[in-house]
Formats: C-alpha cells, structure tokens, sequence
C-alpha cells in the first residue's frame, strides 16, 4: 500500500491507496515544531484506528506547501516505516511541462492538481492545454462548479 501525504497550511491530509482503491483516510493539523517521532507516532495510530498495519505500506509520497515540516515528516517515514517517500516538487517527472517563468515558484500542490484534478468543497482549478502545460488556476467553490461541465470542457 500507498501512504500519500498533502501538507497544506492548516492540515496534512492522507490517504492509504491499495492499488485504485482508498484504504484509509484521515487529517492532522499542520503543527510546528513537531519532531519526527511525534508525526510517526500519530500516523502509525491513525493507521491502526483504520486497521491499516505500518508493514503493509511500502511507499510514501508527500506534497507540501510548508517547507518547515518536511525534515520532521520526512524523517518520521525513514525511521518508522523503513521508506523514503517521494516528494513532489519541481523536477519530478510528471509528463506535464510548467509553462511558467519560474517553475521554482509552483507549488507542489499545484502540480499534483495538473496531473490529477481533485474536486473538494473549495478548490483551484488549474487549467491545462492540449500540450499538457499547466497554464493558469482559478479558486472557486462547490455552488460556481458544475463538474460535469468541467470535464466535457477539458
């Protein structure tokens, strides 16, 4: 199984794939300084709360927009799990191109969403061209998204 991690400002957000399918999901508050035992110890319950056992996950991939957790939360993986995650930021390989002057100032968030548009209560939408660059992004929430009008759109 899959451990994938979203870091966002208030909170991580993660989710256990096996294979296509979501075995688990659950939130922690994005919390500074927190040391690596203490995100391991709070990820290694999460996941028994969800009868997920850490030997079961054999990869981590991470997405942050908070660059002062990602020792911590990277070293919790290391030394609990046995796994150095993948970290999305530029440079990985994607297949998409960022389109953009400064592709050091895209955020990991973002380029996860280019290559795969998530919709949640409130979310940017980053719209791609046929060449499979992300170009541009609009924030907008779930009564101004029609989905279905989205997709046929794209």
């Amino acid at each position: 199984m899959i451990l994938a991690l979203d870091v966002g400002n208030t909170n991580i957000t993660c989710g256990v794939f096996d294979g296509d399918t979501i075995k688990a999901s659950f939130r922690i508050t994005t919390k500074m300084p927190r040391t690596s035992d203490e995100y391991a110890m709070i990820i290694m319950t999460l996941l028994e709360k969800n009868e997920v056992s850490v030997p079961e996950i054999h990869d981590a991939i991470i997405c942050s927009v908070v660059p002062n957790i990602m020792h911590s939360l990277q070293n919790a993986l290391i030394k609990y799990f046995n796994i150095k995650p993948i970290i999305v930021g530029v440079g990985i390989k994607t297949g998409i191109r960022i389109a953009t002057s400064n592709p050091q100032q895209i955020g990991a968030d973002r380029i996860v969403d280019a290559v795969h548009i998530s919709f949640l209560p409130e979310q940017c939408i980053r719209l791609r061209s046929d060449s499979r660059r992300a170009q541009s992004g609009l924030l907008t929430g779930p009564e101004h998204l029609n989905k279905d009008a989205y997709l046929k759109a794209y």
